[in-house]
């Protein structure tokens, strides 16, 4: 029975949920994002971020070496992402460092809603790439097929071959993002078999660390206003409550809003904290059907594994 486990990703996936109500509480140590080891955290990060010229394998293990526990468990969603460095690289790294006895786990999400949440994210953190709408972001980043692209993970069925060439695919369990919102019990009993747990101890954890939502979620009267501020590029009357004047006089006499991610996320964020809303309804776009189509037939083959062995997939909204 494997000893290591490591929580690859989907980010967009119940990657804080899980690790911040459900890893940290398990009989399991737990040295991932969210953590209490900032040190061992910025090692694991350096996985998926360092250059080959100052990874360092040696320090990594040293530390390690210093984890006094029979299971441990390391999450990073960065391990799945193309964002620093190409993912089979940090297998590799992964796989010299840890060895066989490791086991990981991939969580999957359906196309239109992870696209959804990647683009809602950026667009609160005030990211240049977002500002001309989610389709034209989409099809732009969608081309860019190279390290570096936010997007290129959502080619889970790549990801898992990609991980299954230099660990085996018998060390990797994928379970679909939708079970755990459609059939949280079942998730939770698929997360004990892959950790070798009694049946209901990871759902006994979550008591220790109540579900709820760790931010507060843009919904479709937030997403509208922040959409009337980038079309205007000017100082609208609707910002007047949430901004004091001066922050507003700032922002716009600098032109702030345009050069400065800063600000953005300032004035973004504060619209999702501050302003009511008569809508619950999260905010929701369309993206071309074209490319989600594409991006579903990579996946799915994996889908359809996924599908068979759970009687639900990814590929089902």
């Amino acid at each position: 029975m494997a000893n290591k486990f490591v929580h690859i990703g989907l980010g967009k996936a119940g990657s804080s949920f899980l690790q911040k109500a459900v890893f940290k509480n398990l009989p399991i140590k737990y040295l991932g994002k969210n953590g209490e080891s900032d040190d061992i955290n910025e090692l694991i990060l350096s996985l998926a971020t360092d250059s080959s010229f100052i990874y360092d394998d040696c320090k990594f293990k040293e530390r390690l070496s210093t984890v006094d526990a029979g299971k441990v468990l390391i999450s990073e969603e960065m391990f799945a992402a193309h964002t620093f460095t190409d993912p089979e690289l940090i297998a590799i790294r992964l796989k010299r460092l840890l060895g066989d006895d490791v086991k990981l786990l991939l969580i999957t999400r359906n196309v239109e809603d992870w696209l959804n949440s990647q683009f809602m994210y950026r667009l609160e953190m005030g990211q240049p790439d977002v500002l001309h709408g989610a389709d034209a972001w989409c099809k732009k980043v969608i081309k860019w097929q190279k390290v570096g692209n936010p997007l290129m993970q959502i080619y889970y069925s790549k990801l898992y071959d990609t991980y299954a060439r230099v660990f085996g695919s018998d060390k990797i369990t994928v379970i679909p993002y939708e079970m755990l919102k459609k059939e949280p019990n079942k998730f939770y009993i698929e997360l004990d078999n892959f950790f070798g747990l009694d049946n209901g101890v990871v759902s006994n954890s979550l008591l220790k660390d109540p579900v709820r939502r760790y931010k507060k979620r843009m919904t479709a009267d937030h997403y509208e206003l922040i959409m009337k501020i980038i079309t205007n590029r000017r100082k609208p009357n609707f910002i007047k409550n949430v901004l004091s004047d001066a922050d507003i006089e700032f922002v716009w006499r600098e032109r702030l809003f345009i050069n400065s991610k800063k600000y953005r996320y300032k004035l973004f964020s504060k619209i999702i904290s501050q302003v009511n809303s008569d809508s619950n309804s999260p905010a929701r776009v369309d993206f071309d059907m074209k490319i989600i189509e594409l991006i579903k037939k990579s996946n799915y083959q994996l889908d359809e594994i996924v599908r068979e062995k759970y009687g639900i997939s990814s590929q089902q909204q």
